[in-house]
């Protein structure tokens, strides 16, 4: 008995599997029941129960068993993967089911197999819930309109999985990032060595003034004022060497101006700070010397602007090519008054917003340059349509007719589908596969239709309607 609402929805929104005419949902309650007596009840609690209203266009699915119901998004990733793992064993259960079936000589048995194949194909992964901590799958044997049946019936379960694992594999990768900031860290200090130097220098001088005994001030005068002319002389000689060395590039090399500064004071212990602060000096200055290497190319082409000036004013003059653009307007405007052919297909914009199909009712003739499989000749389509439900005939070239029923409905993107849920059965009692067709409205002119078979390829179809 159904216990709890898991999921509602239309037929007209998906496509629902079968063999041989008979959809997988209208033997649901036989396969449920056929799983329970071959003690296979594991399985048969997968599959929702379904339950059509009074008019049978909608299904409502219910849960086979009691329990909280959690749906397979809101779950927690261990729910999830035991549940995977559980489905996953019915699975191959059901495989081995189905192949045994079919290899039967009953032709029940052979229909319980095909059905039973096709029952573990759903929509998404949104259709599966948890009841009480064990999945069930809704709308089983349904697939949406724009895909096909999955190879691996339980992918889309798979591929919700690793979202969720694979977040914290990224934070790790995170702490490269400070080695930049080591090269900051390192082009800061190499710009400051320069400032520590001068300070040691400048130190003796402001300490001085600040003895207040008298004698102890004379005492340190006499004891530091050898002092003050190398201090005064080693800043000469900086002030000196940076005012030059910007000079330098222009002229000659650096290397020529620094040798002579080292060998001018051989005198006292002070040179040798000064020689250092010359060395510091030198690996200071090449960025500004890179830094005034452009202005020179800059003044180069500051000659050339006079002569570029004249270039602007005389292509400005060409500026009324304007009106060929309203030429080119006109020239639109008939090919957007062509008028439709009565017969073509059109899809009105109020009855594709109402959802209403009854622009289809009649008899079409579809045309498509497609070989068939069998025979190579070209066929001919002859849809025959009322309130979105009809029939197809498909007439080969050798005289072989083919007919099935067929549905048309409108997406919420506003595209027309129009597919057949079984082959076709032909004459000479061969069935064959009927394109899944799919059209357009575009702003003005006949509908753009493509018909798609069991491959990927569209073929370009052209509807015209047929006088009664």
């Amino acid at each position: 008995m159904a216990k709890s609402l898991l999921r509602s929805g239309s037929l007209a929104d998906f496509f629902a599997l079968g063999e041989n005419g008979q959809p997988v949902y209208a033997s649901a309650l036989q396969l449920r029941e056929t799983l329970r007596l071959r003690r296979q009840q594991t399985i048969a609690d997968c599959l929702a129960i379904p339950q059509p209203n009074e008019t049978g266009d909608r299904l409502d699915w219910y849960a086979p068993g009691e329990g909280k119901v959690t749906s397979w998004m809101a779950a927690g990733e261990a729910e999830r993967e035991a549940a995977l793992e559980q489905l996953q064993t019915c699975l191959t259960t059901v495989a081995a089911l189905s192949e045994r079936a079919l290899a039967s000589d009953s032709a029940a048995q052979q229909r319980f197999g095909a059905l039973l194949a096709k029952a573990f194909q759903f929509p998404a992964a949104n259709y599966v819930y948890l009841v009480g901590g064990r999945p069930v799958i809704t709308f089983w044997g349904f697939i949406n309109l724009d895909q096909k049946p999955r190879t691996y019936a339980l992918e889309c379960l798979r591929e919700a999985l690793p979202v969720i694992t694979a977040q914290p594999l990224v934070d790790p990768i995170a702490p490269p990032i400070p080695q930049p900031n080591a090269a900051a860290v390192y082009a800061e200090t190499a710009s400051l060595p320069v400032e520590p130097e001068n300070e040691p220098e400048e130190v003796p001088k402001v300490a001085i003034p600040a003895m207040p005994p008298t004698a102890s001030r004379k005492s340190a005068l006499r004891r530091w004022w050898w002092v003050a002319p190398g201090v005064a002389l080693a800043g000469a000689l900086v002030w000196q060497f940076r005012a030059g060395v910007p000079g330098k590039p222009i002229t000659s090399e650096p290397v020529v101006a620094h040798t002579p500064e080292k060998r001018v004071l051989p005198a006292t212990d002070k040179t040798k700070e000064a020689e250092v602060i010359a060395q510091n000096a030198t690996q200071i200055a090449p960025p500004p010397v890179a830094a005034e290497t452009p202005p020179e190319a800059e003044k180069a082409p500051v000659v050339a602007h006079p002569e570029a000036a004249p270039v602007v004013a005389q292509k400005a003059a060409p500026a009324p090519s304007t009106p060929p653009v309203e030429t080119v307007v006109a020239e639109t405007k008939p090919e957007e008054a062509k008028p439709v052919d009565k017969n073509a297909l059109v899809m009105p914009i109020l009855s594709v917003k109402l959802g209403k199909t009854d622009f289809l009712n009649g008899t079409w003739r579809v045309t498509a340059d497609i070989k068939t499989p069998t025979i190579g000749k070209p066929a001919s389509l002859r849809y025959q349509l009322k309130d979105g439900q009809g029939s197809v005939r498909l007439t080969h070239g050798e005289g072989v007719t083919c007919r099935a029923n067929v549905s048309a409905g409108l997406m919420q993107s506003g595209n027309l589908i129009i597919n057949s849920r079984v082959k076709a059965r032909c004459s000479d009692g061969s069935r064959y596969q009927m394109p899944e067709i799919v059209c357009s409205q575009g702003a003005n002119g006949p509908a753009e239709c493509s018909g798609r078979y069991d491959d990927d390829n569209l073929i370009p179809l052209t509807f015209k309607r047929e006088s009664e």
